[in-house]
């Protein structure tokens, strides 16, 4: 108990002194796997608009990944995905760029914070970070090349009824689109931090579920899956 009150100042400590720098990813709900279980799935994860600083304008994609979080402790799930993403960036001053799809991958971790077993509420703390590698794409003769990586701090709150447990929750986040044109490097953040989201986690059966969540005001962006207790 004492280290996971340990954990849990650290965390909050590391909002507090990171909300400013903090990189959005989905939440994945409040249904973390038992301790020594695993949760598998498969999720589709689409930014609708992202929106940049400066002339970098704004930033949309679509990101497919397998899922698997792990139950370190009763309260502490870590959480990794792998898969493939595509970046489309439109620039306000430059003709938009679609680059192909290529690896993506996502880590993170969270934390049960608060649960009452009797009314069915509970409380998560998380981090999430996706990292999305496109391939390269060649516009009017110049070779433009781009990593798109997604940082986020997020905290929930669920109540769970009998098919389904909603849950809301608020969000720091920064996304970072690292560009080069014919090698030249130039990086940029995007142009608001703070964020809400929304959703819930569906039970089809005690092992399978279904998640949808949707994410506003620093960005436009909607996420599903379908995940199994194993």
């Amino acid at each position: 108990m004492l280290i996971k009150f340990q954990i849990i100042k650290i965390v909050v400590l590391s909002i507090l002194v990171f909300s400013a720098l903090a990189y959005a990813a989905p939440c994945y709900g409040p249904n973390m796997p038992d301790k020594d279980s695993w949760d598998i799935g498969a999720e589709v994860h689409l930014l609708l608009n992202r929106d940049m600083e400066k002339e970098y304008g704004s930033l949309r994609g679509s990101h497919y990944f397998m899922m698997f979080s792990y139950g370190a402790l009763e309260w502490l799930s870590l959480d990794l995905k792998l898969g493939i993403g595509d970046v489309r960036h439109s620039p306000d001053s430059k003709n938009n760029i679609n680059y192909n799809a290529n690896f993506s991958g996502a880590y993170g971790f969270r934390i049960r914070v608060y649960q009452n077993e009797t009314k069915h509420i509970k409380a998560i703390a998380g981090f999430q970070h996706i990292s999305v590698h496109p391939g390269s794409k060649n516009a009017n003769g110049v070779k433009n090349e781009c990593v798109m990586d997604d940082w986020q701090l997020s905290f929930l709150i669920s109540k769970e009824f009998k098919h389904l447990s909603p849950y809301i929750g608020c969000k720091v986040s920064r996304c970072d689109l690292i560009h080069k044109e014919d090698g030249e490097r130039g990086r940029n953040n995007s142009d608001d931090h703070l964020g809400v989201f929304l959703g819930s986690d569906i039970y089809i059966n005690n092992k399978l579920r279904f998640n949808i969540e949707g994410r506003f005001i620093d960005e436009t962006a909607l996420s599903a899956a379908l995940v199994r207790r194993f």
